[in-house]
């Protein structure tokens, strides 16, 4: 049997990574191979907004060369790819689907295809202008019980009611990944496709905090994710347009300095908290010109600059545990995670916006931690949770399911046959001729079998018989009278005698 390598691909605003791994004999991750390539010369800083590729042709040289990179650090060649999208129009919706079992008798226990027929339904609905990526399971309910359950696998009942998060993102942003993927020369079938949040949910977070409550902060460099995990459940995904390269901008406008400029100043000499700072801490920095003097910039104001954008992150965080209703539910805090997170004292702000206990996270949930520098750069924390989605579920239940079925044979479903259908025959019969022109007659309609039981007969005309015939063949009064009837009908010029009424059915 083949040896399952799965390779993670995170297309980022500011770079591609991918890490390359396989199980080990302890079913941890080894990591083989990881790469890095980044968009760094100015032609090549607008490839990717917010998530949203908006040129694929370079994204997929970029792809390509990361992937080809990867695999010569491995040195093996990966059978399975996943990949990560973004965007910062991502919604989170509940939805409630419902399942009625009749096709079994009533006390026959649930099993795990009721519950997929459950999610099935959920995932046929149809949002305009946006795709499903993830029907994400809640608790479910039993013939209208009031009490929620994790798990109904097992249990006796008829009627079925599950609760779902539906995650859905702009088609644009799908479309154009798989366009850049499919000129890089990698095949990822839709399954693969992950929400980058959640992706780093499963490298930054414990189980223990997935179990008591947490709240994912994944800022990047255009935008800033949330994902509120409790209970071992996803229970809500919002995105956020402002990210690291908003400070960045920031900056460049609040000190007059040029872009790189900037960034150099956020990365060396950024904090989040201005009272940290001196006011007469100044640094000279390089002008627009190299003919120009040397500029001085003021780190205080630098510090002012970062600590109000920071805190307008946090604020929406904040808002955002707040209407989904999960202020209080929360035990183990925020974990902050992605590159703006590396920001020094950015925990005390968001602490103090938040009222949470923070922490930043690192990817180190796993893995073998053969390779120190994934440890350490906070940057690979979604590629390494593609990896491990490869060998994983984001809903823990599927893998129990799973083992459960390897287990146990399943109960055939017992399916009602269907109702019988008739008909029309393949040749009509030739029609007569009528005042000397050739008229083609419509099809003879086929014979009714012979009932078990005495038809009811109308007293009157009789009409009762074809009443019966009519609602059997599926036809209307007009299309029953003329298939019985054609030739007079025929006769009459497509009128129908007077007196015949036939009864409604």
């Amino acid at each position: 049997m083949e040896k399952k390598i799965v390779c993670g691909i995170d297309v980022g605003t500011t770079k591609v990574c991918v890490v390359i791994g396989q199980l080990d004999q302890d079913q941890k991750l080894d990591v083989r191979g990881v790469s890095r390539v980044e968009f760094k010369d100015k032609k090549f800083k607008n490839l990717v907004t917010k998530g949203a590729i908006l040129n694929p042709d370079f994204v997929s040289k970029f792809i390509k060369k990361a992937v080809q990179e990867a695999t010569e650090q491995a040195g093996v060649i990966p059978n399975q790819y996943f990949i990560s999208v973004a965007s910062h129009q991502v919604n989170s919706l509940p939805k409630i689907s419902d399942l009625s079992r009749d096709y079994v008798s009533e006390g026959d226990e649930v099993r795990h295809e009721d519950l997929q027929r459950l999610l099935g339904n959920v995932g046929r609905t149809k949002i305009d202008g946006a795709a499903i990526l993830h029907v994400l399971p809640q608790e479910y309910s039993v013939d209208g019980d009031s009490e929620e359950h994790y798990h109904i696998v097992g249990v006796t009942g008829t009627h079925l009611r599950g609760k779902f998060q539906v995650v859905t993102i702009p088609l644009k942003p799908i479309s154009t990944l798989l366009k850049s993927l499919d000129w890089a020369g990698v095949h990822v079938p839709p399954k693969h496709v992950y929400l980058s949040s959640l992706a780093a949910t499963m490298s930054v977070l414990s189980e223990e905090e997935k179990e008591h409550g947490v709240v994912l902060v994944d800022i990047g460099a255009g935008k800033t994710d949330v994902v509120i995990i409790q209970g071992e459940l996803v229970r809500c995904v919002a995105s956020f347009p402002v990210g690291g390269k908003a400070i960045t901008k920031d900056i460049e406008i609040g000190c007059d300095v040029p872009e790189n400029v900037a960034e150099d100043l956020k990365l060396r000499f950024g904090t989040a908290v201005h009272k940290e700072v001196r006011l007469n801490e100044v640094v000279a920095v390089p002008n627009v010109l190299e003919s120009l003097p040397p500029k001085n910039v003021s780190l205080k104001n630098v510090a002012v600059i970062i600590e109000s954008r920071v805190r307008d992150i946090a604020s929406f965080v904040a808002a955002v545990v707040r209407h989904a209703g999960y202020e209080r539910k929360i035990k183990t805090g925020i974990v902050l995670t992605g590159g703006a997170s590396r920001l020094d004292s950015i925990q005390e702000v968001f602490r103090t916006v938040t009222a949470m206990h923070v922490q930043v996270g690192r990817p180190n949930q796993g893995y073998n931690k053969q390779k120190p520098e994934i440890t350490n750069n906070l940057s690979y924390a979604t590629a390494l949770g593609l990896v491990r989605l490869g060998f994983r579920s984001l809903d823990p239940r599927d893998e129990l399911y799973e083992s459960l079925g390897a287990t146990t044979s399943p109960r055939p479903v017992h399916v009602p046959p269907p109702a019988p259908t008739y008909q029309r025959p393949a040749t009509p019969a030739p029609a007569p001729q009528t005042n000397g022109h050739s008229q083609q007659r419509p099809p003879e309609p086929p014979k009714p079998q012979q009932p078990t039981e005495p038809e009811h007969q109308d007293s009157e005309n009789g009409d009762g018989d074809q009443e019966r015939k009519w609602w059997r063949m599926g036809l209307d009064w007009n299309s029953w009278y003329k298939a019985i009837f054609r030739d007079e009908f025929e006769s009459r010029n497509g009128q129908r005698p007077e007196g015949w009424d036939p009864k409604p059915a």
